[in-house]
């Protein structure tokens, strides 16, 4: 797990990921006519970190800011909920 984590493929999972994200839900809100706000946690990257934070929010600001809120979760200790618990304490 943690050999694939950062890698070129990871980033091309990511991006698609997020692009359906903002595709199927956060466009068609918007469309409606809500505002929306994007909050995540995430794990850094070893190397780059924010480099690739910034590149992971940018998939989803797509030349606007819908990012509003990011944590860094720290690794050690973690589970696949902490990032979600993070994220969730931030509303």
């Amino acid at each position: 797990k943690r050999g694939f984590m950062c890698t070129p493929f990871a980033v091309r999972i990511q991006r698609a990921i997020s692009a359906s994200h903002v595709d199927y839900i956060i466009a068609p809100l918007e469309a409606a006519g809500f505002r929306v706000d994007v909050f995540f946690a995430t794990y850094p990257c070893a190397t780059d970190g924010e480099a690739q934070l910034e590149r992971l929010k940018g998939f989803y600001n797509r030349n606007r800011t819908r990012v509003v809120h990011v944590d860094r979760v720290p690794r050690p200790g973690a589970t696949q909920a902490t990032p979600e618990n993070i994220a969730m304490k931030s509303l």
